[in-house]
């Protein structure tokens, strides 16, 4: 299952992509009597559930049971998570910069430690 948010004329909208279409998660669940949030923040955050629920989506369209109205032939992909609650810096600590660099065969920089 591949997620994605897309613009749905300004306002961004968690899909699943398939075969180059993007079923519009929340509209297409709403005709199966599911739940899936607006955003994708909200549908990560819902867990296995709402992953659950998505995954039926997915099913239902390739199994021929969604009706063109909730699929985007004509789309625009924005971030896969557009706000993300935290952002991550691996190369944030000594021992991951040390370790990535030894795996490229080159030294530790001495600059990371000023």
């Amino acid at each position: 299952m591949k997620l994605v948010t897309f613009d749905a004329g300004g306002a961004e909208r968690p899909g699943v992509f398939i075969d180059g279409l993007v079923v519009d998660l929340p509209a297409a669940a709403a005709r199966l009597n599911l739940n899936i949030p607006d955003t994708m923040n909200a549908l990560l955050a819902g867990g296995e559930r709402c992953l659950d629920d998505a995954r039926a989506v997915e099913e239902a369209f390739r199994s021929g049971r969604l009706d063109e109205t909730v699929v985007r032939r004509e789309h625009h992909l924005l971030a896969p998570v557009p706000h993300p609650p935290s952002c991550r810096d691996a190369y944030a600590f000594r021992q991951h910069v040390a370790t990535a660099r030894r795996n490229r065969g080159v030294p530790m920089i001495p600059e990371f430690d000023q």
